[in-house]
């Protein structure tokens, strides 16, 4: 018979290694998947100051696609632009006060990355994989993001927003935080996930 052929293979392992966020972070980071779109964010997330065209183009990329044709999304991003010399007023100097009495009454999620958009540093990013990542990272169970939406600002101001300070000490490029939280929660949400649930409950 012939020898066994030694060749370099991929290989994913679960571990239960003590390690800390920064391993976890520099690890899942790698595994967001970059879009052509992703310049519409970078090109703009550090202006200090967005005219009509940035917020649209932010607004387009979180969405994934044009806003067009959903009328909620586009009301909401209307009344983002008819607002923009509050947003720009926030850039300048922040108060979660004056962003509430402007900016409440649009869906959590916009609300959220309005935030991000204004203040990026402080706010980060939030979405159902970050939620499914966080609960997981948190408790070991997959947990999907709750519909209601002045529970999704609660979570996000109270459970999510102090875990993201706590990182910030460690962790210099912030926006990996984002790209893994993001990449670790997606992954949860596929069948693979299992294998690592059942694992943890061993």
């Amino acid at each position: 018979m012939p020898a066994s052929v030694i060749m370099t293979l991929p290989f994913l392992k679960i571990t239960h290694q003590k390690s800390d966020y920064k391993d976890f972070v520099e690890f899942w980071s790698d595994f967001y998947i970059f879009s052509p779109k992703d310049n519409l964010y970078s090109d703009r997330i550090n202006k200090s100051k967005l005219t009509k065209t940035d917020i649209e183009m932010l607004f387009e990329w979180k969405n994934g696609m044009k806003v067009n044709g959903h009328i909620p999304k586009q009301a909401s991003i209307n009344k983002v632009v008819s607002r923009l010399a509050q947003v720009n007023k926030l850039k300048v100097q922040f108060e979660l006060s004056y962003f509430k009495k402007h900016f409440s009454d649009i869906s959590a999620i916009w609300q959220i990355f309005l935030l991000h958009i204004i203040q990026p540093k402080n706010y980060p990013i939030f979405d159902q994989h970050v939620y499914r990542a966080h609960i997981f990272l948190l408790d070991k169970t997959i947990t999907e993001i709750p519909n209601h939406q002045p529970n999704k600002l609660k979570y996000y101001h109270n459970n999510y927003l102090p875990f993201f300070e706590s990182l910030k000490s460690d962790i210099t490029e912030l926006r990996k935080i984002d790209l893994a939280l993001w990449a670790f929660g997606k992954f949860l949400k596929t069948h693979y996930a299992e294998k690592l649930v059942n694992q943890n409950l061993q």
